[in-house]
């Protein structure tokens, strides 16, 4: 049996809203995936899914570590 991860409300600060714009203008390839949270952001919705900002998260990870590397 898989367990499901329970929707989230989210209340996005302004630092928070900065800091997605800084990563949006810094990382092109994952402008598309912070896209959506930032106009979420923006109207300040809170019906954005755990598993959508995890996927995010685990995206900009990989992003982050492959750029170490080089």
């Amino acid at each position: 049996m898989s367990e499901e991860i329970p929707d989230l409300k989210i209340f996005f600060f302004d630092d928070f809203k900065s800091r997605l714009r800084t990563l949006a203008k810094r990382y092109r390839s994952i402008r598309n995936d912070l896209q959506l949270i930032l106009i979420y952001a923006k109207s300040d919705q809170t019906d954005i899914t755990t598993n959508h900002i995890r996927d995010i998260i685990n995206k900009f990870y990989i992003l982050s570590s492959t750029e170490l590397r080089m």
